[in-house]
């Protein structure tokens, strides 16, 4: 059965408790990985900098602490671990659905990066952050 590795674990400490208590009832159903929680102000810039966020610090979910955003990945038996491949794009949507869908079961409104507008759609979006999820309040 799937569970979450120290480096993972280490990370959701970090994490808003709701948003936490979805991963670990996910978790068992599906491999995935904790990438990224809090963000401080220097990573922060240097990813709005990079063009890898929209937003510079302290605008970003993943600045609060603690952080109301998480990045997550879905976790494969053989390197490379995690895939960024187009193909992957079907995984994190999978992902993100169960998560989404979870939440909504346990009362935790959550957003997708891959569909920041909520209308199902995808293609639609500018900026496309697929691993990336958070409490939407």
């Amino acid at each position: 059965m799937p569970h979450f590795g120290q480096t993972s674990r280490a990370r959701l400490e970090q994490l808003d408790i709701r948003l936490a208590a979805v991963l670990e009832r996910v978790i068992p159903f599906i491999d995935f990985t904790v990438l990224e929680t809090h963000r401080s102000k220097e990573k922060q810039n240097k990813y709005y900098k990079e063009g890898r966020s929209k937003l510079a610090y302290p605008g970003s979910k993943h600045n609060s602490n603690p952080s109301k955003a998480v990045d997550v990945a879905q976790y494969y038996k053989k390197a490379p671990h995690v895939r960024w491949t187009k193909e992957a794009a079907v995984d994190f949507a999978f992902l993100a659905g169960t998560i989404i869908g979870v939440g909504r079961a346990m009362g935790v409104p959550i957003r997708w990066g891959g569909d920041w507008n909520r209308n199902g759609k995808t293609l639609d979006e500018v900026f496309h952050d697929l691993p990336h999820l958070e409490i939407d309040e």
